[in-house]
C-alpha cells in the first residue's frame, strides 16, 4: 500500500509478487490487512544483486 486516505477511503498501491523461497513459485494471496510499520534503514541494491538484511525476522 503506497497511499490511503481514510475519510474518502481512496488508496493507491505499488507492489510486486511474493515468491516462495523454496519453490520459486509466486504465492497466491486472496486477502490481507494493513499494519503500521517504521522504516529503520534503506540500503541500495546493485543490478543483479539485491541487498538482503542479515537480521532474522
Amino acid at each position: 500500500m503506497t497511499f490511503y486516505e481514510p475519510s474518502s477511503k481512496m488508496f493507491a498501491a505499488l507492489g510486486h509478487g511474493i515468491t516462495d523461497i523454496d519453490t520459486g513459485d509466486i504465492i497466491s494471496i486472496a486477502s490481507g490487512e494493513l499494519v503500521t510499520t517504521r522504516i529503520i534503514s534503506i540500503v541500495k541494491g546493485k543490478n543483479g544483486a539485491p541487498r538482503r538484511d542479515k537480521r532474522n525476522y
